[in-house]
């Protein structure tokens, strides 16, 4: 092997692999976690997009409670109920014992990337009358929650309606 490849493997994070009651789970890749909870086993990865776009992303967290769990990121519990997002840019809101997360479209993604050196942003999370909604230029109105699926999209509510694009 040579002294860059070996000084490469180096830098990366090492796989944390996760025992319990004689089963054992690793994540795919160094950014991944895994969880046990009540004898059982949760991991995750980044998402595909998100190794394709970052060289270096954001370890992913896990989060457990009541005996299940889930491991991703901006990830919430509610009502014995876990979930996470997808991608360092997704996130999740809790409602009415309800968890909504969202991410950005991959086509957004990728077209985000090729198209500006700026960070993607974060998507936004907003919640009504018991319903949640989590996305880019998030609107509610008479109860209803919609977001966008890009940043560059818009969300109009307009007479009790909402409509958003892309």
């Amino acid at each position: 092997m040579s002294l860059l490849a070996a000084l490469i493997l180096t830098q990366l994070p090492q796989v944390q692999c996760v025992t319990t009651n004689g089963k054992t789970a690793c994540p795919q890749t160094p950014w991944g976690r895994c969880v046990a909870t009540s004898g059982r086993l949760f991991c995750g990865d980044p998402s595909y997009e998100t190794m394709q776009v970052l060289q270096d992303p954001p370890p992913v967290e896990c989060v457990t409670t009541s005996g299940t769990g889930a491991c991703g990121y901006g990830c919430k519990t509610t009502s014995g109920k876990a979930a996470c997002a997808q991608t360092p840019w997704g996130d999740c809101v809790t409602t009415s014992g309800r968890i909504y997360c969202a991410d950005p479209a991959p086509w957004a993604i990728r077209t985000w990337a090729s198209r500006t050196r700026e960070p993607m942003p974060r998507v936004s999370c907003v919640t009504t009358s018991g319903l949640g909604a989590c996305g880019y230029d998030c609107k509610t109105t008479s109860g209803k929650a919609a977001c966008s699926a890009a940043p560059w999209g818009r969300c109009v509510a307009s007479n009790g309606n909402l409509t958003c694009s892309p």
